[in-house]
C-alpha cells in the first residue's frame, strides 16, 4: 500500500474513533432521559387530584386499604393513617367555610373512625362547622370514635353552656385570650385555642361566669 493511502487510511480511522467518542455521551444522555420519563410516569406513594387523595404502589392504585404516609413536618418526621376506599379516594371531610379542621366519621371494618379534610386518621377532640346539634367528636389514639365521650362533650358544648364545665372535659386550651366584646357592649370576649378548634366565650360586666357562644375551626 502507498504511503498516500496510510495516511488517507489512519485519517479515516481518526475521524470514525472522534465520531464515536463524540455520540457517546449522546447515546449516555439520551439513555438517562428515557429512564427519567418511565420513573416519572410510575406512581408511587400518596398522590392528591383536586381535593382528593390517592395512594400508589408502583403504579397500581390502592383500593379499600389501610395505609401510613411519612411526611416531614416543621423539620420532624411525623406519620398519618388514610384510608382508601372502594374508589381509591381517601376517605375525608368536606371543606366548609375553607375550614381546614372539619371531621367526618366513615365505618371500616365494623368500626367507626374520623377523618380530617385531608383524609387523615383523626384523634383527639374534633369539630364539625356543618353540624349544629353535635359539633363536638372524640376519638381515641387510634381514630376510633367514641360515643360516650363525644355525648358528655355535647351535652356542655352548646350556646349558653359553661365554659368551665366544658374545660374541665377537654383539658386545658393552647391558648386563652380575652378582649373587648365585639358582640355585646361591655362585655368581654374569650377565645380558647385548642389543637383542632377554637371556643368563644363571653362573661358579663362585673360577673366570673363564662359562657359558651360559638366553637369554629379554622
Amino acid at each position: 500500500m502507498k504511503k498516500s493511502c496510510l495516511k488517507r487510511w489512519k485519517r479515516v480511522l481518526l475521524f470514525l474513533l472522534c465520531l464515536m467518542m463524540l455520540q457517546a455521551p449522546i447515546l449516555s444522555d439520551y439513555t438517562g432521559i428515557t429512564a427519567t420519563t418511565v420513573q416519572a410516569a410510575t406512581k408511587n406513594g400518596l398522590v392528591k387530584k383536586g381535593k382528593n387523595y390517592y395512594y400508589y404502589k408502583k403504579g397500581k392504585m390502592v383500593k379499600n386499604a389501610w395505609k401510613t404516609v411519612k411526611t416531614t413536618v416543621n423539620g420532624k418526621t411525623v406519620k398519618y393513617r388514610y384510608y382508601f376506599g372502594k374508589n381509591g379516594k381517601a376517605y375525608r371531610a368536606t371543606t366548609s367555610y375553607n375550614c381546614t379542621y372539619n371531621v367526618v366519621i366513615k365505618k371500616v371494618n365494623g368500626k367507626k373512625y374520623g377523618f380530617d379534610t385531608k383524609g387523615r386518621l383523626a384523634a383527639g377532640v374534633y369539630a364539625d362547622e356543618e353540624k349544629t346539634a353535635e359539633n363536638l367528636y372524640y376519638f381515641n389514639a387510634k381514630g376510633v370514635y367514641n360515643a360516650k365521650k363525644t355525648k358528655a362533650l355535647n351535652a356542655v358544648a352548646k350556646e349558653g353552656g359553661d365554659l368551665a364545665a366544658l374545660v374541665a372535659l377537654l383539658g386545658e386550651p393552647e391558648s386563652r385570650t380575652e378582649a373587648d366584646s365585639c358582640l355585646i357592649a361591655g362585655y368581654t370576649d374569650i377565645t380558647l385555642t385548642y389543637e383542632h378548634f377554637s371556643i368563644l366565650a363571653l362573661r358579663a360586666p362585673e360577673s366570673t361566669e363564662e359562657t359558651i357562644y360559638a366553637i369554629y375551626t379554622e
